[in-house]
């Protein structure tokens, strides 16, 4: 009976232990959460295009993230305020028309962070990021994706903070 009851604990163990180190391999390197994307000072003309802009964000940082964290270091990133380059402008289509000129529309993203690994914190803190001159630099997008400017500055700032971390 004993021995039953200690195969049976035992197979549990490892059934469960197993269930926790899948789930962490499965966890993706870089969570992104936006809890006040509502008030974000420009991320979009409505909710569904809030959402869509932030979930186009948190793929570029995850994808960031498997490519300059190491194997085991986990990011957790909370855009705290948004603002996309250009300014929207009323349209006679009934929808709102996004204006670039290079003046003083510049994408600004403010970010806190929190970089760790299974031995514990590595670094945290908060960034205010801002590309005055995103109509300056050379940057044709490449994909049909948006939010090239913003993209390219999360780029930017990712490899900047987190390239010597990983050890690259």
């Amino acid at each position: 009976m004993r021995s039953t009851l200690f195969s049976v604990a035992l197979a549990a163990s490892v059934l469960l232990g197993s269930g926790v180190a899948r789930a962490e391999v499965d966890k993706p390197a870089v969570e992104v959460s936006s809890p006040n994307a509502a008030h974000f000072l420009d991320a979009g003309e409505s909710p569904r295009e809030i959402e869509l802009n932030v979930n186009v964000l948190t793929r570029h940082l995850q994808s960031l993230g498997k490519r300059w964290l190491a194997p085991g270091q986990h990011l957790s990133i909370e855009i705290v305020d948004l603002d996309l380059a250009g300014r929207v402008f009323p349209s006679a289509r009934h929808q709102p028309l996004r204006v670039l000129n290079g003046g003083a529309d510049w994408p600004r993203i403010e970010i806190r962070y929190v970089l760790s690994s299974p031995a514990g914190e590595i670094a945290r803190g908060q960034d205010k990021l801002s590309d005055m001159t995103y109509m300056v630099n050379s940057y044709t997008p490449m994909t049909e994706e948006p939010l090239g400017y913003e993209r390219r500055m999360l780029t930017q700032w990712f490899r900047t903070r987190f390239e010597a971390a990983a050890g690259h």
